[in-house]
């Protein structure tokens, strides 16, 4: 999906910058380095036929690539959803969501947590909840990896809340608000953190 993004983005800004790129690239990672991670960069390939772009911002991979500059890719984001984005914004709706998580961790809220996670979200976030469920292959963007410690060490619980409650727009992430009360989704939070400490 990012590398859809990265090509359409890169398109538009082409178009409207009037420019055509006369160097070949390969994204190897468009997503920002983790922290503790290796950094990232844009170098020539081996053989200096390409240049690989690692950990870029997708900014950056657009102004070495085609050569544009920053004021050229303002406004390449309303271009590329109005003429590529299957159904407009949808503006959301107030929501309610708690700040800190209000299941304390326990063995108890894990395990509970565990159950409706094995009950309700296997299908796409697989039974390990590596992303891996029998459902992943057809979905794109693929569902979360919550055993990316990078990811689930750095995320509030606020913004967990807010995917399982509400759903993320753009993704198969539906919203479950009518389905898990809030301790059920502090439960569910505190079981897909307790993965991170059992790597440890």
């Amino acid at each position: 999906m990012i590398c859809r993004a990265a090509a359409a983005l890169a398109i538009a800004a082409q178009q409207e910058a009037k420019v055509a790129p006369d160097l070949k690239f390969e994204v190897a990672s468009l997503k920002p380095s983790p922290p503790g991670g290796r950094g990232g960069g844009i170098r020539p390939s081996t053989g200096g036929e390409r240049y690989i772009g690692t950990n870029v911002p997708l900014k950056a991979f657009i102004r070495v690539a085609w050569r544009i500059k920053d004021d050229q890719i303002s406004g390449v984001l309303d271009y590329v959803v109005q003429n590529f984005a299957k159904e407009p914004f949808k503006e959301l709706k107030t929501r309610n969501i708690p700040d800190k998580n209000p299941a304390a961790a326990s063995a108890d809220s894990i395990a509970r947590g565990e159950q409706m996670f094995l009950l309700r979200c296997t299908g796409c976030h697989g039974r390990k909840a590596d992303g891996k469920g029998p459902n992943s292959l057809d979905i794109l963007p693929h569902p979360r990896n919550f055993r990316n410690h990078w990811f689930v060490e750095s995320v509030p619980d606020r913004r967990l809340f807010e995917s399982i409650q509400y759903g993320v727009q753009g993704t198969a992430m539906p919203s479950w608000i009518d389905i898990f009360t809030p301790n059920d989704v502090g439960d569910i939070v505190n079981f897909i953190r307790s993965l991170q400490n059992a790597r440890k």
